[in-house]
């Protein structure tokens, strides 16, 4: 028997493509960086993650297959043929398939992301980033029960797709402007939200200084 056909009617099945997409640390990536960039190149891609090209030219093949990224444009320089992609789906995994996901799968997602975290807040502090006025910084600790967890996780998804909608005015309004001043008002920022249980609230002592 399949492990699909032993499903229970009430079980939600992992969406398969999805899975097998960001199933690899170096296709989270990829799809991290097409989200970023909006199109880019395998050789692009693998300057930009530090990856040999041959393994960010396999693993986008991969991506292709499972539907995440597409084929945008193709350009001839002298003899060779460099092919340029976007992304069609975030590196990002919707409520249901999250708690049916394999743990190995789940537990790199959540590694990369933090990793990419760490790695843009240290950027961020050795310029300019953290010096804007506009920048903010929350930091915390909650007792909740069950139902305010799954509440407020449940918020920070809503929020997610809030700053997404944000993001989409933003472009429509740049897009009107001629390029130098669409340039002087673009703004690239992260937001980082991240939830999770804590073995204990924080003492005072043990609290950051502010």
């Amino acid at each position: 028997m399949s492990k699909a056909a032993g499903l229970k009617q009430d079980e939600p099945a992992v969406d398969v493509k999805l899975m097998k997409a960001l199933g690899h640390p170096v296709r989270q990536r990829i799809l991290q960086e097409l989200t970023r960039s909006e199109e880019a190149s395998p050789s692009q891609i693998a300057q930009a993650i530090d990856e040999p090209l041959t393994n960010v030219g396999y693993h986008a093949r991969v991506l292709v297959k499972c539907d995440a990224i597409e084929l945008v444009r193709a350009e001839v320089s002298g003899s060779s043929v460099e092919h340029f992609y976007r992304a069609k789906v975030r590196a990002v995994v919707d409520e249901d398939n999250w708690r049916n996901i394999p743990d190995n799968v789940r537990e790199s997602l959540l590694d990369q992301t933090f990793q990419q975290i760490w790695s843009n807040v240290r950027s961020a502090s050795e310029g300019d980033g953290l010096k804007d006025l506009r920048t903010a910084a929350a930091w915390s600790p909650l007792k909740l029960d069950d139902e305010a967890f799954a509440e407020l996780s449940r918020m920070v998804g809503e929020f997610t797709e809030e700053a997404l909608a944000l993001q989409i005015g933003a472009e429509q309004r740049l897009a009107e402007l001629d390029e130098e001043e669409r340039e002087a008002r673009t703004n690239l920022v992260e937001l980082d939200l991240m939830l999770y249980p804590i073995p204990e609230l924080p003492t005072p002592s043990k609290r950051p200084r502010q």
